[in-house]
Formats: structure tokens, sequence, C-alpha cells
């Protein structure tokens, strides 16, 4: 569980950052999931879009990849999630 600093600290980060995953209009597919868990392998922080006509919501999209591979909601904003989990391994660390 990350706590409201490290949160602040990690949107700082996130700004820049560029998003990592689209979810268009075939919604979680296998493919969505496999990437999502390679750049968060990699990254640790990863941004995820949600294109205008994905048939699933935002909240719908955290809530599988949170349950599924164990990270926290750094923030959503519109149709962007910044999601975070600590790999020693990952290019981003708090």
């Amino acid at each position: 569980m990350l706590s409201n600093t490290d949160k602040k600290k990690l949107r700082k980060i996130a700004h820049d950052e560029k998003v990592l995953v689209q979810i268009g209009k075939m919604g979680m597919t296998d493919t969505v999931l496999e990437s999502f868990e390679n750049a968060l392998l990699a990254h640790n922080l990863v941004k995820v879009q949600l294109l205008k006509t994905a048939p699933i919501t935002v909240d719908e999209v955290a809530e599988i990849l949170i349950d599924q591979f164990s990270c926290d909601v750094v923030s959503s904003v519109g149709r962007v999630i910044v999601l975070y989990r600590y790999n020693k391994e990952g290019r981003i660390h708090i």
C-alpha cells in the first residue's frame, strides 16, 4: 500500500511518462494483459489509456489490473490510469 507522499512523488514522475498500454475496442484482451505485465516489470510505473471505443470503464480496468497484478493505483484522471508495483529490477523507484 502506498502512502499519500509516495503517490504524490509517483504522480509527479508519471506526468512526463508516455502511455505504455492502450485499451481499445476489443477491451481487456490477453495481449493487453501481457503487455501490461511486461511494462510493469520493466518500469514499475505504468500509464494505461482507455480509448473512446473501449467497451469497459476506467474503474473496471483498475479493478481487473489490481486483482491480477497486485499493483496500486497512483492516479486516475479521465481515461488515463497510472499504476505502480515495486520491482527491484524496474526503472522507476521511490
